[in-house]
């Protein structure tokens, strides 16, 4: 099988209090998906967002120990530049942890 492989790796932030968390990207990056861990009951919301606008719609953080997923990413937004914010915007006193899963942009070693 032809293709390229790509080394996935995982951005994750704290939200405590609906919160937000920021980081700021060293390399370009891609958004492929996103889960949330909640850590409470206080129930609310997380989305992933940069400068641009959401990366996603925004994820279920309410039932202590759930884990939720994004349901869709938004592709004008998914893509980050070197030195952009990636935020975990919390909402309505969510409190979990957040996961950007991402790979870095033109990264990619062909496989034979």
């Amino acid at each position: 099988m032809a293709g390229t492989l790509f080394d996935a790796f995982l951005v994750q932030g704290v939200v405590t209090g609906g919160a937000t968390t920021t980081h700021t990207a060293i390399r370009p990056l891609e958004v492929y998906d996103a889960t949330v861990f909640a850590t409470s009951s206080d129930g609310g919301t997380v989305k992933v967002a940069s400068s641009t606008g959401d990366i996603t719609d925004t994820i279920a953080c309410g039932t202590d120990n759930a884990v939720d997923r994004a349901d869709t990413i938004d592709v004008t937004h998914k893509l980050v530049g070197a030195g952009t914010n990636l935020s975990f915007v919390g909402a309505s006193g969510a409190d979990g942890v957040a996961t950007a899963h991402c790979f870095v942009t033109g990264s990619g070693t062909a496989l034979a």
